[in-house]
């Protein structure tokens, strides 16, 4: 009995968080490698086999953030890369598209390489109280990114539940609580995850104007105590709100795909960076100077894949992983499966035992069979709509041939 109630009674193994006291240069370089691997990957302009479309698009941002290659050099090398194959006009749908896209790939490598403690250092885990990090960003992003998905909602969609976010929290809950699942003390407690923060976002958003509610955040994030009472991931709502609405606000003064004034905006949101580095920043807290980063580095994100990656609907598709990830329903698909190998990596070895080459490896590997799934299920559907347009031509060649003939 008493082994019984001690092993009751004991807490799971907590996962260490990062210091975020890395390089601020080295933490943006490794932020934007992955749109600027988007951006290359759009500039090809045609279509590749899945695993050269996954050399493009992963292996650049997991040899980052594995140490394998320099954070600095590979930005400055897919830069160079990326603007030499821009497309010559613009579009901000794209540009939101590929933004909540490359949210999902940098998030479903991250997720998996930080329990890997031979290759992924510790500047680019999640802080336990103050300061910045690369893994600080990914919720921060995603609701920025929802927020300029969802700029313009009908009355209808004002009414909807997220029901689907409130049962993966649920069940994320349950799942870790049954099982004794490691999770990090200091970054989620009594139960709170990452979906009941985007759950929370969902509901409140559709209650009033973005305007609005942007300020109402915004006051509750200023006058939040320093050291809140309750468990990390419920006070920083307020702060995801705030990024949710500003994104909608900053979409609707953007103005469309005038990538002069995207320009502008670029380079206040540099400035703007360079002013809230001076705050205190703390995503445990989610005070106002992680807030203004967030924005900040969000803002300079989306401007960069407009400038560089966003084509009209007049450019040729590309196909492959990123037209994948931009249907309905696969980002989420997506994350749901990055966790899923997370969890069935952590049941068959311990990632904190395994060597630095074992683990670069096993990355790749598991992101290379993510990366072909999701492919595949896109091609799925390309020969129907394939026969569709056939079709389609077929008629409009028969009746023009006709039309001639009765001439």
């Amino acid at each position: 009995p008493q082994r019984a109630f001690k092993m009751a009674t004991t807490k799971p193994p907590s996962v260490a968080l990062g210091s975020g006291d890395g390089p601020f240069m080295e933490t943006m370089a490794a932020v934007v490698v992955v749109p600027l691997s988007v951006a290359l990957r759009v500039g090809i302009r045609r279509r590749l086999p899945w695993f050269v479309d996954m050399a493009v698009l992963v292996v650049p941002f997991a040899c980052v953030v594995t140490e394998t290659l320099p954070a600095l050099g590979t930005a400055a090398g897919l830069l160079v890369c990326a603007v030499g194959l821009r497309p010559s006009e613009a579009d901000a749908e794209a540009a939101v598209r590929l933004f909540r896209s490359a949210t999902a790939l940098a998030t479903g490598v991250s997720i998996l390489a930080v329990d890997f403690a031979a290759c992924f250092p510790d500047r680019y885990k999640k802080t336990h109280d103050v300061g910045l990090s690369l893994m600080d960003l990914g919720t921060a992003a995603t609701a920025f990114g929802d927020g300029l998905r969802r700029r313009q909602s009908s009355k209808s969609q004002r009414k909807k539940v997220p029901w689907a976010l409130l049962a993966l929290g649920a069940g994320r809950t349950l799942f870790v609580k049954a099982t004794g699942y490691p999770e990090p003390e200091a970054e989620y407690r009594h139960g709170w995850n990452f979906f009941w923060t985007l759950a929370c976002v969902a509901v409140v958003e559709k209650q009033s104007s973005p305007l609005v509610l942007l300020l109402v955040a915004l006051v509750f994030v200023v006058a939040a105590p320093a050291d809140p009472p309750w468990a990390p991931g419920v006070e920083t709502v307020p702060c995801y709100v705030a990024l949710h609405s500003a994104a909608k606000t900053f979409l609707e003064a953007h103005g469309g795909a005038d990538r002069r004034r995207g320009l502008y905006f670029s380079v206040l949101a540099f400035a703007f960076l360079l002013r809230a580095g001076y705050h205190p920043v703390s995503r445990a807290k989610g005070n106002l100077g992680y807030v203004l980063v967030s924005f900040a580095i969000s803002v300079l994100i989306f401007e960069l894949l407009l400038l560089l990656a966003a084509p009209s609907k007049t450019t040729p598709s590309s196909g492959g992983l990123l037209h994948s990830l931009q249907r309905p329903g696969n980002l989420l698909a997506y994350f749901l499966a990055a966790n899923l190998l997370v969890g069935a990596a952590k049941s068959l070895v311990d990632p904190t035992t395994v060597e630095r080459k074992s683990a670069v490896v096993a990355l790749l590997f598991a992101h290379s069979a993510l990366a072909a799934a999701a492919v595949a299920a896109y091609q799925e559907k390309l020969p129907l709509l394939r026969r569709r347009l056939v079709g389609r031509h077929k008629k409009e060649v028969e009746v023009e041939l006709q039309s001639n003939h009765h001439k």
